[in-house]
């Protein structure tokens, strides 16, 4: 099938290179096309430097055996293998000693503070959003395997700043919450109608869709939102 990237057309074998330009093009995107406040995108950079210099002037304490193992029992298996060929399986059953090199590698990591180059390779699929042209690359999500090594020291951080990610959390988010749905918010709508209706008010209701959001969402100031959450937490404080 034919692939249209913006203003150009793909064919045939040509069509992962279209994927692969349109993918690159969302990464690579220029902040200056979507930031509107300069002012404030000044402000975010000075103030993620100022978080970035109080973090690293603490050390983030260390990974235990514990950690490690609740991480890797927490990540679900039958999933497809990373860019190494490396499963979840591997890492369950591959017994105490590569555990224990596993443990070095992630304490290497937080001790420096930086993430390998290596574990930020991922395999990225096109998935269709069944609505649209299948020729445009707009209808389609990138769904990307990251490294398993990478996935476990995930699970370890999160572990360690839910309970204060929770704290900050809006107490109506319903997506993306343990035992909670966005069925509940569904719910909550409902509710509301029906009390409109039998008390013959007028309701309203608004839906926003942040449609690619997270293709083109400006990194620095997510991140700020993220490090005011956790330091304290990724700190020891």
């Amino acid at each position: 099938m034919d692939l249209h990237v913006n203003d150009k057309c793909y064919s045939g074998d040509q069509v992962i290179e279209g994927f692969t330009e349109h993918f690159g093009n969302l990464t690579s995107a220029e902040k200056s096309s979507q930031v509107k406040d300069y002012h404030y995108d000044e402000l975010v950079e000075y103030e993620i430097e100022l978080i970035n210099d109080m973090v690293k002037s603490k050390e983030t304490p260390l990974a235990n055996h514990t950690e490690l193992k609740k991480a890797i029992k927490s990540l679900n298996k039958g999933k497809s293998a990373d860019i190494y060929g490396i499963t979840v399986e591997h890492l369950i059953y591959a017994g105490e000693k590569l555990e224990q090199l596993l443990l070095r590698l992630i304490n290497l990591v937080f001790k420096h503070g930086c993430i390998p180059d290596k574990l930020k390779k991922g395999l990225l699929t096109p998935v269709f959003k069944n609505k649209g042209d299948r020729c445009h690359t707009a209808n389609y999500r990138g769904i990307t395997v990251l490294p398993v090594v990478n996935k476990i020291i995930e699970a370890i951080v999160r572990d360690r700043i839910q309970t204060r990610v929770l704290q900050d959390q809006n107490p109506t988010q319903r997506g993306f919450t343990a035992n909670s749905s966005p069925l509940n918010a569904a719910l909550v709508v409902e509710e509301v109608y029906r009390e409109s209706v039998d008390s013959n008010q007028e309701f309203e209701l608004v839906l926003l869709d942040a449609k690619s959001a997270f293709d083109v969402v400006v990194h620095s100031h997510l991140m700020r939102r993220l490090f005011i959450a956790v330091s304290t937490t990724l700190s020891g404080g």
